[in-house]
């Protein structure tokens, strides 16, 4: 089970940015799937349910966690030029 909490963010045209070494890279556009490193919310330390109970995504602990995330998200979406616009 895939459980997400935003829709795909559509890339602008071939936009460049810097890389590390200074150059610049192009993206075409297109459709891209960012993934954020970090737990699940029901495998999450603090959002995870007891043994034998199901989450509960309407708790305090849940709701800050996917804030996290969105954040996160965010941040990501932040550097990469013509998304900013499409966040959600």
């Amino acid at each position: 089970m895939i459980l997400t909490f935003s829709p795909l963010t559509q890339a602008a045209p071939a936009t460049p940015a810097a890389q590390a070494d200074g150059t610049r890279q192009t993206y075409p556009a297109g459709t891209y799937l960012v993934q954020i490193a970090g737990d699940p919310v029901a495998t999450y330390s603090k959002t995870t349910p007891a043994p034998g109970k199901r989450l509960n995504v309407r708790t305090e602990a849940v709701r800050d966690y996917v804030g996290r995330l969105k954040r996160q998200r965010e941040k990501v979406l932040d550097e990469v030029p013509g998304t900013g616009s499409r966040r959600s």
